[in-house]
């Protein structure tokens, strides 16, 4: 028997996820059978047990592609647009994937209910899903995009939910028009545009190193940190952003 080369063996993985992807979309992962991949690929059913053991297994790797085509969606958007502006490419990226497979990732979304092993996938990519948009909003945070009366971790959540519930309203049938119009307005409240009075300046982060040490850690953790009152003669205190009470008075 001829040796595998691993690099076929990558090509030949990715060529079922596809096929898998493909098939799913148009059948559901229920109606779906690996007799249906094998047919579409033209090739034998025992082709995909080498490769994969169940097809719990082929969805997870789906599941896996969708991740990473998110992610690479997420960080060619949010490195050059404003925070809303990014999360509406985000929104736009789902409706149009929505739209072309149906309803593939509300049903996946069902499934987890009842298959450990694809809820265990599931939530573990979403688990990342929020972590990255906790670390970006972090992130824009910083750098004065984004108010900061509301720590990144919560309004991670927050949004990544209301991604997920308008992914849903789709599949029923609703406007996606409507549904892009209702998360503008909805986003305008999360993350409103700030005006050039309320940017913090890059130069104004990094003034105090007890400021910079307090809101790293609280990035880190993802909830505010309590700030300790400054020494009344405090040289930078009419330049601080955060101005906490003053000891000594």
């Amino acid at each position: 028997m001829p040796k595998v080369v691993p690099e076929y063996k990558e090509e030949a993985r990715r060529r079922i996820i596809d096929a898998g992807f493909a098939v799913m979309s148009k059948k559901g992962y229920c109606a779906m059978k690996m007799d249906d991949i094998a047919a579409h690929l033209g090739v034998s059913k025992g082709t995909l047990y080498v490769y994969f053991n169940t097809k719990d297994d082929l969805v997870l790797e789906i599941i896996k592609t969708i991740h990473e085509d998110v992610e690479a969606t997420a960080k060619a958007g949010f490195n050059s647009t404003t925070p809303l502006e990014a999360w509406t490419a985000m929104l736009d990226y789902f409706m149009a994937k929505q739209a072309a497979n149906n309803s593939l990732f509300t049903e996946v979304m069902a499934m987890a209910a009842r298959s450990d092993s694809i809820r265990e996938g599931l939530s573990q990519k979403i688990a990342i899903w929020i972590e990255s948009a906790t670390d970006g909003i972090a992130s824009q945070q910083s750098q004065g995009l984004v108010r900061q009366d509301t720590d990144p971790r919560t309004l991670a959540l927050v949004i990544v939910s209301i991604f997920l519930g308008l992914q849903n309203l789709a599949v029923t049938g609703v406007d996606p028009t409507e549904i892009r119009e209702r998360w503008m307005a909805m986003g305008k409240l999360l993350l409103p545009s700030l005006s050039s009075e309320e940017k913090i300046p890059s130069t104004r982060i990094n003034i105090c190193p007890l400021v910079t040490e307090i809101l790293t850690l609280e990035q880190k953790k993802g909830e505010s940190v309590k700030i300790p009152s400054c020494p009344a003669d405090c040289q930078n205190y009419a330049k601080c952003r955060i101005q906490p009470e003053l000891t000594g008075k």
